[in-house]
């Protein structure tokens, strides 16, 4: 869904980090090798994923969620994406996002340093147009034809 932050849109965002504009939603993601690590609709979700991100690919791997805290191929990092909802009346709550990466081995953490001081401040307004659509969704009128 394309959408202005800025003077940049979720397009060319996305493409900065090689990922199509579909990942906007928790449907998009499942195609890029993100697993839901735990659900507690519809208060908390966790998202993992595991690769060489600094790579140009992503180099993503394909993981059974189960072994997610156990997996450790050199050279690859781990992800976390957290989603917690708190719901602060019949008619308001608030959604705080955090991500977490874990570097197996001084190989991946040098590249995934080098990485980050590009992506990162693209990174937040990624994650801060992902708010901002599921604020949209959550205020849109519920169709109940």
């Amino acid at each position: 869904m394309p959408g202005s932050i800025g003077v940049l849109d979720d397009t060319v965002l996305f493409r900065l980090r090689v990922l199509p504009p579909t990942a906007l939603s928790l449907e998009g993601l499942n195609p890029l090798h993100f697993k839901t690590l735990l659900e507690e609709p519809p208060y908390r979700y966790v998202l993992g994923l595991a690769g060489q991100f600094w790579r140009p690919s992503g180099h993503l791997l394909d993981f059974d969620p189960q072994t997610f805290t156990t997996l450790e191929p050199p050279g690859f990092a781990k992800a976390i994406w957290s989603f917690k909802i708190e719901v602060l009346t019949p008619t308001r709550c608030t959604i705080r996002t955090m991500t977490r990466v874990h570097c197996i081995d001084d190989t991946a953490r040098r590249s995934f340093r080098r990485y980050g001081r590009f992506i990162g401040p693209f990174s937040g307004l990624t994650r801060r147009r992902m708010l901002h659509l599921i604020k949209k969704s959550a205020e849109s009128p519920v169709d109940e034809g």
